[in-house]
């Protein structure tokens, strides 16, 4: 997986509102948020969208792998590899409750980057073993329905155990301290709430993608 080094990554997750009893108004969000946050800058895309059926699910990755293609974003669909390869997205992100890391790269080999969701530096490790290409983990700050917090303290000791190895930080990261996160190791921050807040969203990758003008 090849990912920007000169600066930090900034992941969008989706924010899991799409439903198939309304899926046209409620997939046109998503399509709308992620279009400007990909004209914005952001590096990577997590379609997390558990609410649709699996043909939902394809039609609306399908849509966001066209509006990302060649723009230098990367799109990562949660949990499966099997929409991710059907619609040419570039990997899957995967969580405790997931396949394995191990079978989804042998069954899928290298046309996937495969990214999994972590909360310890035992975690990270363990991804790294199994043939992960990135480690989200947090949460870093709080955030509603989690309640044990890494810290910056925690995501400093997995920054620095596995240097080389991106990290991105997860939980409660929004425009006031985003920055935190980088001075703390990691190679980028992944979020829910402020990057599909347009206004958040735009001055968070202000800060990060100064060379663009949007």
């Amino acid at each position: 997986m090849t990912l920007p080094k000169d600066r930090p990554l900034a992941y969008l997750i989706t924010t899991g509102h799409a439903t198939d009893r309304d899926f046209v108004r409620t997939s046109s969000d998503v399509i709308a948020s992620v279009t400007i946050a990909v004209k914005n800058g952001v590096s990577m895309v997590q379609l997390r969208e558990k609410q649709l059926s699996g043909a939902n699910l394809y039609r609306l990755a399908g849509e966001l792998s066209e509006i990302i293609r060649d723009s230098g974003c990367q799109l990562f669909i949660n949990d499966r590899a099997d929409v991710a390869i059907a619609v040419g997205a570039h990997g899957v992100h995967l969580t405790s409750s997931s396949l394995p890391v191990k079978v989804v790269r042998a069954a899928f080999g290298t046309k996937l980057s495969i990214g999994l969701s972590t909360h310890s530096v035992q975690d990270i490790s363990g991804a790294i073993e199994s043939g992960a290409d990135f480690a989200v983990i947090g949460p870093v700050f709080a955030t509603p329905g989690k309640d044990l917090l890494i810290g910056l303290d925690g995501l400093r000791s997995a920054s620095d155990a596995f240097k080389g190895f991106p990290v991105i930080a997860l939980g409660g990261v929004n425009e006031a301290n985003f920055r935190e996160t980088i001075v703390a190791g990691a190679a980028g921050f992944a979020a829910i709430r402020s990057l599909n807040d347009l206004e958040s969203m735009k001055r968070i990758m202000l800060s990060v993608r100064p060379d663009l003008k949007v």
